[in-house]
């Protein structure tokens, strides 16, 4: 018989993967797309219709290089950064596509303002829905459908719009006040169900495009971040989820209710709380760095993989040379959007990959401070589970060890794949709870020891390169 197999879109903020998983957990195969960006002024936006091209794309080449006569698609899932609106019409064409710039900032804070306990992510939405009533009434008035980035791409499977709580409204129902306060339909937002629950049935043109069956079930999904936790398989008391793509964020799964000063991201499902810091582009940094380099034109797989072999056999410090990473800003440990990105230390001597690598270690040590907020958040750290893109890359997994002083274990960098797998195994009745399926679905595969010897030298470049920070904040 063939293997049953899970089909997931993962949509992230820098590319989009398509990764095929059996009901093990394994990954049978996987495509990876990069997001185009494009900028005018002060504005910065992607193509959502080039998401869905990009995904069927994709899809039909990762379907096309396996023997799809030894296994068999039997559902589908999604998972995706949020934050991200996309504007449909009546017809469900893309009349506004997701913006990355900060043009909505004054209505996301009014509504903060007004509304201090809604969750982000939906404040985010409707201020995006708020800003476009005010400077395009026209245009406001032929959105049918307002969404997120991985719920645009179950809509374009089954034609549903459906969303789940730690994606939009934190709950299972959008807040009827606010949107009443802020004269906003509620027909306009997507319908909140549970990860594992159903979005709906794989229509018939978009079997096509994919090259699949119609009338496959798909699962509602989960933010890139619950599906990390779940894919990794950290959902107990004090294991926590560091997760390195676009940024570098910590999080944990709590019972009981944050205490003052905890950042809380989301709920998980309903009943528990998402507690986090985030590295904001410290993932991206070494994208940034690379696009920028003579390098940039050749397969980036392959450099990455030449500079990480440079890395691994560097002497720690990178020559004298540090980077702050902050190319749009700090969020963790202090909020300060006004920090900006630098190089610090540079000489004539310094190489392109000594640059790389200051680059890398100056992303671990934001990521180690947000790191280190997280832990004194929660009683002890059982358990820390590298997930991401990221966690492919040996060199950076090990210098986060020796930085935070933690084993670390990975998977095999789909585990955001891996969780929306498992909300779609549960949804067909594979496993009866997302417990079992972890049991079942998620391995171990190398677990990244410190070197007392080499933690030590870390620490220490960890302690001048804050020092120095702190300097350069006070001359700004």
């Amino acid at each position: 018989m063939p293997i049953e197999t899970i089909l997931v879109f993962d949509q992230g903020t820098t590319r989009c993967k398509i990764c095929l998983l059996n009901l093990r957990g394994e990954c049978i195969g996987l495509e990876t797309i990069r997001n185009s960006e494009y900028r005018r002024n002060s504005v910065s936006w992607q193509s959502a219709q080039e998401w869905w091209h990009g995904a069927t794309g994709a899809t039909k080449k990762l379907l096309s290089r396996l023997d799809m006569t030894s296994q068999r698609v039997v559902a589908l899932s999604v998972s995706g950064r949020a934050g991200a609106g996309v504007f449909l019409d009546n017809v469900g064409e893309v009349i506004v596509d997701p913006w990355l710039d900060q043009r909505h900032h004054p209505e996301l804070m009014e509504i903060k303002d007004q509304f201090p306990d809604l969750a982000l992510y939906a404040a985010t939405l409707l201020s995006k829905l708020l800003w476009l009533r005010r400077n395009d009434a026209h245009l406001f008035q032929r959105i049918a459908h307002a969404m997120y980035a991985k719920d645009f791409l179950a809509f374009r499977l089954t034609g549903n719009a459906v969303t789940d709580p730690s994606s939009g409204p934190d709950g299972l129902a959008w807040p009827a006040q606010t949107l009443r306060n802020l004269d906003i339909a509620p027909d306009l937002l997507p319908r909140p169900e549970l990860p594992w629950g159903l979005a709906g049935y794989l229509t018939e043109h978009a079997a096509s495009e994919l090259g699949l069956s119609p009338g496959l079930p798909v699962a509602v999904g989960a933010h890139d971040g619950v599906c990390a936790n779940v894919g990794a398989g950290v959902i107990a008391k004090g294991e926590i989820a560091l997760t390195l793509g676009t940024h570098g964020v910590s999080r944990t799964i709590i019972e009981a209710q944050p205490a003052e000063g905890v950042t809380r991201f989301y709920c998980y499902p309903t009943g528990r709380h998402v507690i986090g810091a985030n590295a904001l582009m410290a993932g991206r940094s070494l994208e940034w760095f690379l696009d920028q380099s003579p390098d940039a034109g050749r397969d980036r797989n392959k450099l990455f993989h030449e500079y990480d072999d440079f890395v691994l056999k560097a002497e720690p410090g990178a020559g004298g040379a540090s980077f702050y990473p902050y190319l749009d800003g700090q969020i963790s440990p202090t909020l300060d959007r006004k920090a900006r990105a630098s190089f610090h230390g540079l000489t004539t001597q310094t190489t392109q990959k000594q640059m790389y690598q200051a680059v890398l270690e100056g992303a671990s040590f934001a990521i180690a401070e947000s790191f280190l907020q997280l832990s004194g958040w929660i009683p002890q750290v059982s358990r820390v589970s590298v997930t991401g893109s990221g966690a492919k890359s040996k060199p950076w997994v090990q210098l986060l060890a020796n930085l935070i002083n933690q084993p670390l274990e990975t998977t095999d960098g789909v585990s955001e794949s891996r969780g929306a797998a498992i909300f779609a195994a549960v949804l067909i009745g594979k496993y009866p709870t997302i417990e079992k399926a972890i049991v079942h679905m998620v391995r171990t595969k190398q677990t990244f020891n410190p070197d007392n010897e080499l933690s030590g030298i870390y620490q220490q470049l960890f302690k001048q390169w804050r020092v120095h920070r702190e300097r350069l904040r006070a001359g700004r």
